[in-house]
């Protein structure tokens, strides 16, 4: 791991620690939670304001994104492709449906899910982080894939979308541990983490 920190720097540390670590720290803070500050909130292995988190989170992103794919091959050891294969097998999305991608990333599951909803469907790639999203653009243009693809900058905890608008699926990874507040998933949705 030691190889990846050195390239990869603030994120690879803080992904292999925290994935390493998470479970066993919040068996261990989830006993000790109830007399916890409600303003403050964990990053990695620290504790912060909960309004000073997403701008860390954010810099550690723009600082990764253009790394990002290779990251997730050497740090998953590749496992993650078959993490998102599962996820669009899992979908039921079918041509003309309508998609949110949310904490997309790079859009590579946003690239299945065009190709699966066809013209007549849509694909909105979300995320928070402007530098992640703009290299899932500029990959998925890149592969030609422009006619049914969106591109929203947009917090998971406050989408921009109107009330009642209908997704046949949607998307979040494990972004949704970089959420402050929890996330519930209604039904025909995929959530993995």
């Amino acid at each position: 791991m030691l190889i990846i920190a050195k390239k990869y720097g603030i994120l690879a540390v803080i992904l292999v620690n925290s994935e390493i670590m998470m479970s066993a720290h919040d068996q261990n803070h989830q006993t000790t939670n109830d007399n916890s500050d409600e303003n403050t909130t964990h990053f990695g292995f620290q504790t912060v304001e909960k309004n000073e988190k997403e701008s860390k989170v954010a810099s550690v992103f723009h600082s990764v994104a253009q790394q990002y794919d290779v990251m997730n091959d050497l740090m998953s050891f590749g496992i993650h492709r078959l993490w998102k294969r599962f996820t669009i097998d899992a979908s039921g999305v079918r041509p003309g449906n309508k998609v949110l991608d949310l904490a997309g990333g790079t859009g590579d599951l946003t690239a299945k899910f065009s190709q699966l909803v066809g013209r007549e469907g849509k694909v909105i790639l979300a995320d928070i982080n402007s530098s992640m999203l703009n290299v899932g653009r500029d990959k998925l243009r890149d592969r030609g894939l422009v006619q049914n693809i969106e591109y929203v900058q947009a917090n998971a905890q406050y989408l921009p979308f109107e009330d009642n608008t209908f997704f046949k699926a949607w998307k979040i990874s494990a972004p949704i541990r970089n959420a402050s507040l929890k996330l519930f998933a209604p039904t025909g949705c995929t959530i993995n983490s």
